[in-house]
């Protein structure tokens, strides 16, 4: 005999999303916006966990079931605004740590005396695939660590999305990240200044022979 709870009993996937409906409805769930996609649900302690740590900003666009069919930036809502309004200042810039921006911006060196080495050494060096391929490792790990730096110093939320860092050259977003802080972009064109003088040393070689 088949008991009737075992016979109505939902499979576990079906309880689960309609579980997640079911605190997607409630008024204490918040939904977030974040690079044009829906986050959610999370608890209004969540939200504002977010927004101290840099994830989300006070321009972000929050709902929930209370606020109807409108978005609202996170400062706009009553409940959050003693938690927007009462956030410290940035930190100064001289405070924050430069490390990883001065590995990014420094990469090109130590990429092309591996690259010189392997030449004496063996007789070839890095291909362009290999070369690109470990620049662009290198640049992302960088950008991933000093990107959480910066948040977490009060200098706006997090970038998301590797799609997004690869449409920014280091140069791009080392110059960016010295105008975020107020710091000199000196970074930035270190970077550049790294990248280009191999490529003027090749061409006054060529012309010499």
């Amino acid at each position: 005999m088949v008991l009737q709870n075992e016979r109505t009993r939902l499979p576990p996937t079906d309880l689960y999303f309609r579980l997640r409906a079911y605190e997607g409805r409630r008024v204490d769930s918040w939904f977030y916006n974040m690079g044009g996609r829906r986050f959610g649900p999370v608890t209004e302690s969540e939200l504002k966990s977010l927004f101290a740590d840099g994830t989300i900003s006070g321009e972000t666009l929050v709902w929930n079931a209370g606020a109807g069919s409108d978005w609202k930036r996170f400062v706009e809502v009553e409940t959050f605004k003693p938690t927007a309004s009462n956030a410290p200042p940035p930190l100064p810039p001289s405070e924050v740590s430069d490390l990883w921006a001065w590995i990014m911006a420094l990469t090109p060196a130590p990429l092309l005396f591996i690259h010189l080495g392997l030449i004496a050494s063996i007789g070839s060096g890095f291909n362009r695939a290999t070369y690109l391929t470990l620049s662009v490792i290198v640049y992302l790990s960088c950008l991933a660590y000093d990107n959480r730096v910066v948040a977490r110093a009060g200098y706006g939320r997090r970038m998301r999305g590797a799609g997004a860092w690869m449409l920014m050259t280091p140069a791009a977003y080392l110059i960016a990240r010295s105008k975020r802080m107020g710091k000199n972009p000196a970074l930035g064109y270190v970077w550049i200044a790294l990248i280009t003088l191999p490529i003027l040393l090749a061409v006054v070689i060529i012309s010499q022979t």
